[in-house]
């Protein structure tokens, strides 16, 4: 597996691993939008010459808001979530990101172990924030990245 930045000419395969992810997707116009975005950063997982993950942020100026992390379904349980969300947050203190936050359905266990392994905690709870299905999105940050 290598991880690699983002492309313009990676949205077909990101947005296959989108909708393949999650019940309620990102549109395509979106994906491309984001891809060009000055303030958004996307990382790609590769097998091969296959896309099996990407990961994104939104860097504000210190801070950084995590868009989507995915993996396709056949692919999980690889350590490839893992490594995107190892190659966001190194990214992060690279470059003197010192917070970022996230959002993740309740029901993800897996995913917030994950990012509890990274120092990741819970800071609130957005109630009914998920829709296909309705469900509370866990709000997700990590501070400091930096020493201020």
């Amino acid at each position: 597996m290598n991880i690699r930045r983002a492309v313009f000419l990676d949205a077909n395969d990101i947005y296959q691993v989108e909708t393949e992810s999650f019940s309620t997707s990102w549109s395509y116009n979106s994906v491309k939008a984001d891809l060009v975005n000055p303030i958004a950063y996307y990382w790609v997982a590769t097998i091969g010459s296959k896309i099996v993950g990407y990961a994104g942020l939104w860097k504000i100026l210190d801070e950084a808001e995590v868009t989507n992390i995915a993996v396709l379904p056949n692919f999980r349980n690889k350590k490839i979530g893992r490594s995107l969300v190892d190659t966001m947050i190194n990214y992060c203190t690279e470059t003197n990101i010192n917070y970022i936050s996230l959002e993740v359905r309740e029901s993800n266990k897996i995913a917030i172990n994950i990012y509890k392994s990274f120092g990741f905690i819970i800071k609130n709870i957005r109630k009914n924030y998920y829709t296909n299905p309705r469900e509370n999105a866990l709000i997700m940050g990590q501070q400091p990245l930096i020493k201020l």
